[in-house]
């Protein structure tokens, strides 16, 4: 009955320490990476989720669909999104002048 009220008293706060310690490390690592593609590609996922999709392809092995968007410019762009809609990745194929070398481009990496 004493040890009982004793610790539940006195929790050990290496533990508690440690925790935060992990929460405070996950934490940083998300804004840093957010951060970081904010001021690498700045408003390239607004215009890219803003373009018309012109084409779609799937990916079945990890259940990835892949949107194929024809900016105003004439680039293309491709969102990735997992099967339930949420976006995984987006970029822009600046080489890619053809909507041909698109779809070689997404179908070489399992898309069909």
């Amino acid at each position: 009955m004493g040890c009982e009220t004793v610790c539940s008293e006195n929790p050990n706060p290496a533990k508690a320490l440690f925790f935060l310690f992990l929460l405070v490390m996950i934490g940083g690592l998300v804004l840093f990476s957010l951060a970081h593609a904010t001021e690498r590609h700045g408003d390239m996922v607004t215009e890219v989720c803003s373009a018309p999709i012109i084409h779609q392809a799937f990916r079945q092995w990890d259940n990835r669909q892949a949107n194929v968007c024809q900016l105003p410019d004439g680039r293309f762009g491709i969102m990735v999104c997992e099967k339930d809609g949420g976006l995984v990745t987006c970029f822009i194929k600046e080489k890619m002048k053809e909507l041909e070398d698109v779809l070689r481009y997404l179908q070489n990496r399992g898309y069909q």
